[in-house]
């Protein structure tokens, strides 16, 4: 049971409140208790491994092999002929509005509601594991193994990076607008210049695993 209720993805909802997605179903958090949330009827599946609210305030949610969005109390569905062969990881929506899809085969980008399989999926078993695009409109990738990469004006570019065998976990941008990676083997930064510093702990007792990264302050 507590395997089941393990949260996969939170999300708000237009009211503000809380909705969280668990392998058993999606419940409601409102005013500090928890309840079903009556909405997941309208899912393809009640289990969602990613939900995202959109700029124009639509919840999709991720079903593994399809999709549900959630607009204004109706639902759209991209059903898993739209994905077959791909298992979907995550999803993130990009300045253009456009929603962009991680998946076991690489990217897949949603434009005006049209599913878009080619040429995203370059590289072939690209895991993408988390999406992120940076001020300079670069759409970051990274995966399981398989290496970190930024797309950029239809052009894929893959990087070296100091390290082998690296699970990409989080980006974030700082104000020099160098890029610094989450990993299972600390922290990586790409610079402006294109070097890469890497930062990891030494000490075993402590682990390495950055699953999130913020800057507070100057």
């Amino acid at each position: 049971d507590n395997v089941k209720n393990t949260p996969w993805s939170i999300e708000f909802d237009m009211d503000g409140n809380l909705i969280c997605s668990s392998l058993a179903d999606i419940k409601l958090l409102k005013n500090n208790k928890f309840s079903n949330w009556e909405e997941s009827k309208k899912l393809l599946n009640p289990f969602s491994n990613n939900i995202l609210r959109d700029s124009r305030n639509r919840l999709w949610f991720l079903h593994l092999d399809a999709i549900s969005v959630l607009d204004n109390n109706e639902v759209k569905h991209f059903p898993n002929n739209n994905f077959k062969g791909y298992a979907l990881v995550s999803i993130f929506e990009d300045h253009n509005q456009d929603i962009w899809l991680g998946t076991t085969k690489g990217l897949i980008r949603i434009q005006n509601e049209h599913c878009i399989l080619n040429p995203f999926n370059m590289i072939a078993g690209f895991m993408v594991k988390t999406i992120f695009q940076d001020s300079q409109n670069r759409i970051w990738t990274g995966s399981v193994m398989d290496g970190l990469v930024f797309w950029k004006n239809n052009h894929l570019n893959k990087i070296k990076i100091p390290v082998n065998n690296t699970i990409f976990y989080c980006f974030h941008e700082d104000k020099n607008q160098n890029i610094w990676i989450g990993t299972d083997n600390g922290i990586l930064i790409y610079k402006n210049d294109g070097s890469i510093n890497h930062i990891n702990n030494n000490d075993p007792h402590i682990g390495n695993i950055i699953y999130s990264l913020t800057r507070i302050g100057d």
